[in-house]
């Protein structure tokens, strides 16, 4: 896509972030998650291949991240959804 495409998507996504919620905040966050994902997640072809030869280093952190957030989420649902059951009373006669 190109710096100068990601630039304007950037700037259209921030935009539209900003005229639907009114809150320079999310606008913020936002960008500081592309800024942070931009450093820790290299995708970009010119970071991940060098000499021809995939770096293992940007495969792995691609591979950690997303497992990271794939259990994270599960991790979180399962612990939701168990302390969200009412505690189950029995009385002995």
């Amino acid at each position: 896509m190109g710096w100068l495409g990601g630039i304007i998507l950037l700037s259209v996504i921030l935009g539209w972030a900003y005229n639907n919620t009114g809150s320079v905040l999310i606008v913020m966050v936002l960008h500081a998650m592309v800024n942070t994902a931009d450093i820790l997640l290299p995708l970009a072809p010119d970071q991940i291949v060098s000499d021809g030869v995939i770096i293992e280093s940007a495969v792995a952190t691609v591979t950690v991240t997303q497992l990271a957030v794939h259990y994270s989420s599960s991790f979180s649902s399962s612990r939701t959804s168990a302390t969200a059951r009412s505690p189950t009373v029995t009385y002995q006669v």
